[in-house]
């Protein structure tokens, strides 16, 4: 029997066997291997051709890498490595066929379903009787038409697999030279070309909870374990690396993939994710170019697509020291992050990544793997110097599949800068960031002063850059202030009581992050409106976009019309001005504030044509569903929408929308169509049951008013009206709307 003082024990199948009975246990999953997926079906064919190759040779060893499991006295219990023994235990029944050997192979069974245990055990009986060598039928359709076997079988995936493998079996070995040698082969124990690495739970000590990690990949070979299979062949001349690689994959990285998560589901798809973005960013540095069909893939992941180059003769071929390479600066950050687990215990949150990874996550990504993979003094203290820097300058970089292999090219050359970031930043001392957005990079240059100046200006910078709306973009805070630290804590604390969606009414002195796990915080929904009414009250801060001039909405991402845009534009002199008039240590909330501003501040708009949006924030309010609005200066009208662009069902005219609010306010019933379709169309339709239309007159104006009687005989009456004094012209058409309804019985619209 083993000694528990062993670490790594070598195999082959006969030799294990001949130790231990080996049960499958019910946790389980299926066979997989004799499966119509490509991947399977390319997986099983190199393993094949390995095993046919290494036996024909029959002196370099092929190595299948770890088996794990728990021993119990004689018997053997697999918790990872089950697929390999299978298919071993096969090749096996195939090369024993026809004689007493097989008898040696009952020690190997299924408690997976009584379907594959029955199966198995009728097989080995046929086997012993029946040699499958030197047959010209195929092996499954012999087994299937035997009296023995049970069709319901068919429905068991292990046995619709094991089927498949041993024709697979049939094809390749029926060439072996020598086939009456292919048993002893198989039954040199110690010198067998074919083993696997074993280890038991007598023999290291791992956790019940581990062996559920190891198994926790689901049903199924995962792409992580095929493209993992195909580092291993090609590293495998590298004894350091590859022996190093094969006792961490599945140990300690292993083992870190899991508590980052703690989750079973999507284990492998994790670990591939980390790899797949890892390896693409070093293909575009290495061959120049970015492949973003690369990036979209999300199976079927092969060595080649990271690593194929065409060679001098024109052919396509492997580098296989660019593999070792990048697995070695691979292996360097894992070491790094295992060993430092306090500096990145929040990896998870702020460096994980994924298969929907997004490129600016993917450059981020990559650029703290740059700092794992370096030899940091100082790693705790300079990995948080370096992270802020790079993701205040990523986050707020437009990054997509045509900049980002610059962004990742800055990235290497900032890393020269890992040990003393902030002096280098500070001096000027970084040189050209290509990708990167220039405005971005100097006020990083800009803060890096302050905070090398004092401690007072870093903590007061750390913190504003900590607010989840801004994302470290606060360079508007800077200009308010003026650079005076003071007058920076004074706008620093109502910006972040004024952007914070979510929070308690009550007005508070100090600077608030909201930690109610909701990430799209800006104008709190319930003050939208009147916060835009009230900045227009200061004057037309909007922002013009492709289908025209934007109020502005809670977007976060660069360049979304958001108040992030207004907030680095030259119009933020209008959020100074607001922020200059609300006094946090006021007990009212963000609301009052905004009212008293706009009562302050409307008296004196009565000229301008944005008066009756900042009076009535209802109007305003009509532009909250889409978050969106557009006013088109290619005519004198103006359009309010709900949606994104101007929409056939969810625009309105502006001065007939607001008369509509004026009308109702005077008790009236208002019909209003929003046909975008043409001017004509929109605007109201019916007040109080009377047909009649109100246009908007785009040559004149002003406003038309027409009624048309049921009476032919009777001419239509059309009335204009002035756009300047809505408040009047609500009064005159109430009247006439009042009258009509007294003197006429019978209209009609026009």
């Amino acid at each position: 029997m083993l000694n528990e003082t062993d670490k790594n024990i070598k195999f082959s199948f006969y030799e294990l066997l001949d130790e231990y009975a080996i049960e499958i246990p019910i946790i389980q999953r299926d066979y997989v291997q004799g499966r119509d997926d490509e991947q399977v079906k390319d997986a099983l064919d190199g393993l094949l051709a390995d095993m046919f190759n290494a036996l024909v040779a029959g002196k370099d060893t092929l190595d299948l890498n770890f088996i794990y499991g728990k021993v119990e006295k004689n018997l053997f219990i697999p918790f990872d490595g089950q697929q390999r023994l299978t298919t071993l235990f096969l090749l096996h029944l195939y090369a024993f066929s026809g004689s007493s050997d097989v008898g040696t192979l009952n020690r190997f069974t299924y408690t997976t379903r009584q379907s594959t245990k029955s199966f198995l055990e009728y097989l080995l009986i046929f086997a012993k009787d029946n040699c499958f060598k030197d047959i010209s039928e195929q092996l499954s359709k012999i087994i299937i038409d035997k009296h023995w076997f049970n069709y319901e079988w068919l429905n068991d995936p292990t046995v619709d697999s094991v089927l498949k493998v041993m024709d697979k079996i049939q094809t390749k070995f029926d060439k072996f030279p020598e086939a009456s040698n292919l048993p002893n082969l198989l039954k040199m124990k110690e010198n067998c070309v074919i083993r696997f690495n074993f280890l038991s739970e007598s023999i290291v000590d791992f956790s019940e909870d581990f062996y559920i990690k190891l198994n926790a990949r689901g049903k199924q070979l995962t792409d992580f374990e095929y493209f993992k299979s195909e580092v291993e062949e090609y590293i495998k001349s590298d004894k350091t690396l590859i022996d190093k690689f094969e006792n961490n994959i599945d140990d300690k990285w292993a083992i870190w993939f899991w508590n980052q998560n703690g989750k079973e589901d999507g284990f492998d798809d994790r670990q591939m994710a980390f790899f797949h973005y890892f390896l693409l960013c070093k293909r575009a540095l290495r061959l120049g170019s970015w492949d973003d069909v690369l990036r979209e893939k999300k199976t079927y992941f092969r060595i080649r697509d990271y690593y194929k180059i065409i060679d001098d003769y024109g052919d396509e071929i492997i580098d296989g020291r660019a593999i070792a390479e990048d697995i070695k600066q691979l292996s360097k950050v894992f070491d790094t992050i295992i060993a430092h687990k306090d500096t990145f215990y929040d990896w998870s949150k702020n460096g994980a990544i994924n298969s929907e990874a997004a490129f600016w996550e993917i450059a981020l990504f990559y650029a703290r793997c740059i700092f794992c993979s370096g030899n940091s003094r100082d790693l705790a203290e300079n990995h948080t110097k370096w992270y802020r820097i790079i993701r205040n300058i990523i986050r707020n970089t437009e990054t997509n599949a045509n900049n980002i292999l610059n962004i990742l090219l800055s990235i290497v050359s900032l890393s020269k800068h890992c040990d003393n970031i902030l002096v280098s930043f500070a001096n000027d001392e970084v040189g050209k960031l290509i990708g990167m957005e220039e405005r971005i990079v100097a006020e990083e240059k800009r803060k890096a002063k302050l905070i090398l100046s004092s401690d007072d200006w870093r903590d007061a910078i750390l913190q504003a850059e900590e607010h989840p709306y801004f994302k470290g973009r606060i360079a508007f805070l800077l200009d308010f202030s003026n650079e005076q630290l003071s007058d920076f804590i004074k706008y620093k604390n109502r910006a972040g009581f004024v952007f914070s969606k979510n929070l308690d009414d009550e007005g508070i002195d100090e600077f608030v992050i909201p930690n109610d796990g909701n990430t799209n915080f800006g104008i709190p929904d319930e003050s939208l409106s009147r916060f835009r009414c009230a900045l227009l009250s200061y004057g037309e801060y909007m922002l013009s976009t492709p289908n025209g001039t934007s109020f502005l909405a809670n977007a976060s991402s660069p360049r979304r019309n958001g108040w992030r845009d207004l907030l680095m534009d030259s119009k933020s002199s209008f959020v100074k001005k607001l922020l200059d008039d609300i006094d946090i240590t006021e007990k009212m909330s963000l609301n009052e504030h905004l009212e008293k501003i706009t009562n302050i501040n409307v008296g004196a708009l009565h000229k301008k044509w944005y008066y009756w949006l900042v009076d009535d924030y209802r109007v305003m309010e009509y532009c909250t569903f889409g978050l969106y609005s557009y006013k088109h200066w290619e005519s004198n009208t103006i359009w309010l929408t709900q949606a994104r662009a101007l929409n056939s069902r969810k625009s309105a005219e502006y001065y007939t929308f607001v008369l509509r609010q004026l009308l109702v306010d005077k008790n009236h019933e208002v019909d209003y169509c929003h046909d975008y379709s043409t001017l004509q169309k929109v605007g109201i339709d019916k007040i109080d049951n009377v047909p009649c239309q109100v246009r908007f007159n785009d040559n004149n104006n002003c406003l038309t008013l027409t009624l048309v009687s049921h009476d032919n005989n009777e001419e239509d009456e059309q009335r204009t009206f002035s756009i300047i004094d809505l408040d009047d012209t609500a009064y005159r058409i109430s009247k006439i709307i009042r009258d009509y309804t007294y003197n006429h019985t019978e209209y009609s619209l026009v």
